[in-house]
């Protein structure tokens, strides 16, 4: 089992730019779940003002933005 190859290099292979897309996602991700709840809120809503602006099938522009 030892020289079986993790997850990552099967899925990846050699390919230096998926790995770093990745590895930068993950470092994302640590960095937010870092962040305070308040400061989690304040993303949701900038995200929910965002998702407005784009049209749903039908035309429909309706989302929700929550008001704090």
């Amino acid at each position: 089992m030892e020289n079986m190859p993790n997850l990552e290099d099967r899925t990846l292979g050699k390919n230096e730019a998926l790995r770093n897309i990745f590895r930068a996602k993950s470092m994302r991700r640590k960095e937010l779940k870092e962040l305070p709840f308040e400061k989690k809120i304040e993303i949701l809503i900038q995200l929910q003002k965002m998702a407005k602006g784009v049209k749903r099938p039908g035309g429909k522009k309706d989302g929700i933005i929550w008001m704090i």
